[in-house]
């Protein structure tokens, strides 16, 4: 592409690649992220005493780990890269792949 304009976020993710919240600033995402997993280690504490113990200490590693920051990054095309994808390429879509 002739014009790399992007923009770059940072998407907070939890379990089964749901986003929960996204971000310019990535400091407040960790923080976010850091809110989502306490609250969710919170929730396990009080139903502690319904689990086994190999239960707790799979659902604690599930609740901890669960969630991620990811650097996402958005790229542009103008409208002479448009222009320039042959045909073939507009069907497969393949042209959406920066890179």
């Amino acid at each position: 592409m002739s014009t790399p304009e992007s923009i770059i976020y940072f998407s907070v993710v939890g379990p089964g690649n749901i986003p929960l919240a996204n971000f310019h600033d990535e400091a407040a995402a960790y923080t976010f992220k850091k809110r989502v997993v306490t609250a969710r280690l919170e929730q396990l504490a009080r139903i502690k005493d319904r689990l086994t113990s190999g239960e707790y200490i799979g659902e604690k590693n599930f609740r901890s780990n669960g969630v991620r920051v990811e650097r996402l990054t958005i790229e542009f095309m103008s409208a002479h890269d448009a222009l320039d994808i042959p045909d073939d390429r507009l069907v497969d879509g393949k042209f959406l792949i920066p890179g």
